[in-house]
């Protein structure tokens, strides 16, 4: 039997993680703690409170290394100080779920541990004009990386096992030399999907939509593009744009009036976070999505379009883009096929197949129970 660790932060992921670790259990028993300073009174997205203990700072090292835990899973590297990963004891086994942030933008969005072109051009200029207090902000948290380099190269050594949100980030976190995890796979996911072999035949009727993004994070390259699909016919259509998770205001605002102007009463943004069965049924008004992520990034979003049988646009160069096509979806990029052919023409029947099995063989329920599975037989094989 595993007496596991899962060290959590506050996010609208959680609630369906702890459903499907309580779910694949068995013998083995989970635990769930947030680190901070003082009790959080109400959690802003996790339901499942009672599942939850709160510890304080300093007393997370004491409570991990003295109630014999086999292993302790790290939900992103914000979950717990950098310092005290290191400080972990050796006989228990590390696993880092590793989300966006933590790669992408950190220890530094100067020099993370993954490197990309997150911002297109148009984006690009506006961060320049509008962030300029990020600039110094940047430079503080790179010189600050770099004081700590030690630190923060040991405690990423300290890591035993690494899960990317998508297997490819495995080989790109792998570059970095202080990097010595195994690969594993520790998806999220919810039960009651429809991801399953028993549903792969039945297709919704969708609406004749375009979404645009995931959320009001700059990283969506909104500016450009609104730009790239600003020649394009859309007269029948709404642009839907989801903008009530992330961001900050001006921003928000200005992605508002830029979409006015361009689309005018084909624009609709979305300002209210919407529960996960609202917020599905608005996928389902799209016949065409756009999400322009370099990063890995939206990729709840990319699963559920890419199930619904959704024309799904990714940037050529973008994390999402490469899993996707090496893994047979059938996906198009936003600098090649951002057409008029392409936006008139919804996802032919043989197509919406073709990511159906792409999908049952990647990212069904069953296939994720079995990743899940196999992370407990490789850590009592290790322990």
């Amino acid at each position: 039997m595993l007496k596991i660790l899962n060290i959590l932060v506050d996010d609208k992921f959680i609630d369906g993680l702890i459903e499907v670790l309580e779910f694949t259990k068995g013998e083995h028993k989970h635990d769930y703690i947030l680190i901070g300073k003082g009790v959080i009174e109400k959690f802003q997205y996790i339901n499942k409170t009672e599942y939850i203990k709160q510890i304080d700072n300093k007393d997370c090292l004491n409570f991990i290394n003295n109630n014999g835990y086999d292993l302790v899973i790290l939900h992103s590297l914000a979950c717990i100080p950098w310092f005290k990963i290191s400080q972990i004891d050796n006989k228990i086994k590390v696993l880092w779920k590793a989300w966006g942030f933590d790669l992408y933008r950190t220890p530094s969005e100067i020099q993370p541990f993954v490197k990309l072109r997150r911002l297109h051009p148009i984006t690009k200029k506006y961060w320049w004009r509008h962030y300029k207090d990020k600039i110094y902000l940047n430079l503080k948290t790179w010189f600050y990386s770099q004081i700590h380099k030690k630190q923060i190269e040991s405690a990423i050594n300290r890591i035993d096992y690494f899960s990317g949100c998508l297997p490819n980030e495995f080989a790109l976190m792998r570059k970095n030399s202080f990097f010595r995890a195994e690969h594993v796979e520790l998806p999220y996911f919810h039960l009651k999907s429809n991801y399953t072999t028993k549903n792969k035949d039945i297709f919704q009727e969708l609406g004749h939509n375009i979404l645009i993004g995931n959320g009001a994070v700059i990283a969506n390259n909104h500016f450009d593009i609104f730009k790239a699909i600003s020649t394009i016919d859309i007269s029948d259509k709404q642009i839907i744009v989801p903008l009530s998770y992330g961001g900050d205001d001006f921003y928000i605002k200005d992605i508002i009036a830029y979409g006015n102007k361009i689309f005018g009463a084909n624009f609709h943004p979305i300002l209210d976070f919407m529960s996960l069965q609202e917020y599905n049924t608005l996928l389902s008004t799209c016949s065409h999505a756009i999400l322009g992520y370099e990063q890995q990034a939206a990729l709840g979003n990319a699963a559920e379009l890419l199930w619904l049988g959704v024309k799904l646009f990714l940037p050529q160069t973008s994390v999402n883009y490469k899993y996707f096509r090496d893994n047979g979806y059938k996906v198009f990029t936003i600098e090649n096929d951002l057409t008029e052919e392409q936006v008139s023409q919804p996802l032919t029947s043989s197509e919406k197949m073709q990511n159906r099995e792409a999908f049952l063989k990647t990212m069904s329920v069953d296939i994720n129970l079995e990743k899940i599975n196999k992370i407990y037989k490789v850590i009592e094989k290790d322990s």
